[in-house]
């Protein structure tokens, strides 16, 4: 049986909870497990790698059974990402690079120690580009160039007169994929069969004829004649794994800020509070994304009066600490209230909290009162606070 999207929310909520002030659907969490089902109604089976149990969603991302994903809780639906297709494509691209770099191998002995490729839609003459842009000179040194029609997928070789039609599939397929670059948004890639020199432009190829695989591809453009630096030049593997990472960066934005931490006085001796700040992580390309902030504040000498109830002895602090929001929260207002997780780390410490201050109708500061213990004294402990911007 499927269970409804609220089903879902309420068991995901079920595991993050971890006795916080969360409550309701609101709960955000991010689940890593297994598909062990898929639907022909498009629903899936996931079993959570920290709990084992699996649980059920609708998704239009293709996963197959045995891909691992992640489930991640965005403005009030849950999104399933694909971690094995990411990893696939990222290794997709680096082979077409280095399948590339050994299609070319065999151009090591090219006049100028370069071959240019051009990418455009029409079957090349030396009537048109780039042939007819080559003076006689030129025409012997491009010996060699390859041209690809991007719409019909041949390949052709400059001989150095004309062009010649060739059917190697390593480069037809090789170039396919190139031609759908964003860096041959001009038409054109170069690829150097020597050490490179200026000018480059980024994406550009070196290739060791003598070690196809050790493909190198350029990452900081060079337009003055003549000119090499080595920093400008990457291994396409790492070329490709970073251009995935920058890319995913791009996507999201992290501020730090200092927290402002004032402290309530209390009856015994006053406990020491360290500097803190908070960490601001937010989606930057999603529409109506919210905050999440985090923030940990180290006390020191924290007093421990002793009480007794049912559930045996009872240490806590008679201190309270109010911390200002983040910068990045925007709009609090007192029916939009963050939702807030406090907690306080070491040896089985809690903290009692709201996230409001009476004083000023609700939307003042988060309030942190009386860390507490069940026995025992409260050592130099954090509180960790995990805020999250409401959206309504």
């Amino acid at each position: 049986m499927i269970s409804t999207e609220l089903d879902l929310a309420k068991k995901l909520f079920s595991f993050a909870g971890m006795g916080s002030a969360v409550s309701g659907d609101d709960a955000t969490s991010v689940r890593i497990g297994t598909v062990t089902q898929v639907n022909a109604d498009g629903s899936i089976s996931v079993r959570l790698a920290d709990t084992g149990e699996t649980v059920y969603l609708r998704t239009s991302t293709p996963v197959k059974v045995g891909d691992t994903v992640s489930i991640i809780k965005q403005g009030g639906v849950y999104v399933v990402y694909a971690l094995d297709a990411l990893s696939e494509q990222i290794s997709k691209q680096e082979q077409e690079l280095i399948d590339f770099a050994g299609a070319l191998g065999d151009l090591g002995t090219q006049i100028d120690g370069k071959v240019e490729t051009h990418f455009y839609s029409y079957t090349p003459t030396t009537g048109n580009i780039p042939a007819s842009q080559w003076s006689a000179d030129e025409k012997q040194a491009h010996a060699g160039d390859l041209f690809y029609n991007t719409s019909n997928g041949y390949v052709y070789r400059w001989t150095g007169s004309a062009w010649q039609q060739i059917t190697d599939s390593r480069i037809q397929d090789a170039l396919n994929a190139a031609s759908r670059a964003e860096d041959t948004a001009d038409s054109k890639r170069r690829v150097f069969t020597s050490q490179p020199t200026g000018p480059y432009d980024r994406g550009d190829l070196w290739v060791n004829v003598s070690n196809p695989g050790a493909l190198k591809v350029c990452k900081t453009a060079e337009s003055r004649a003549g000119a090499f630096y080595a920093s400008d030049w990457v291994l396409a593997t790492s070329y490709t794994d970073d251009t995935t990472v920058n890319e995913l960066i791009k996507s999201f934005s992290m501020t730090q800020e200092r927290a402002y931490v004032s402290i309530t006085r209390g009856n015994s001796a006053q406990p020491t509070t360290g500097t803190a700040y908070w960490w601001s992580f937010k989606p930057s390309n999603a529409r109506n994304a919210p905050t999440v902030a985090y923030c940990s504040i180290p006390l020191a000498n924290v007093a421990t009066p002793k009480y007794f109830g049912g559930m045996g002895e009872w240490t806590l602090s008679d201190w309270s600490w109010t911390v200002r929001w983040p910068s990045t929260f925007d709009n609090i207002t007192y029916s939009n209230l963050p939702i807030v997780i406090m907690g306080a780390s070491g040896f089985g410490e809690w903290c009692f909290s709201t996230s409001y201050n009476r004083d000023t109708d609700g939307i003042g500061p988060i309030v942190v009162t009386r860390p507490y213990k069940v026995g025992g004294t409260i050592p130099s402990v954090r509180i960790e606070i995990m805020a999250v911007e409401r959206r309504l």
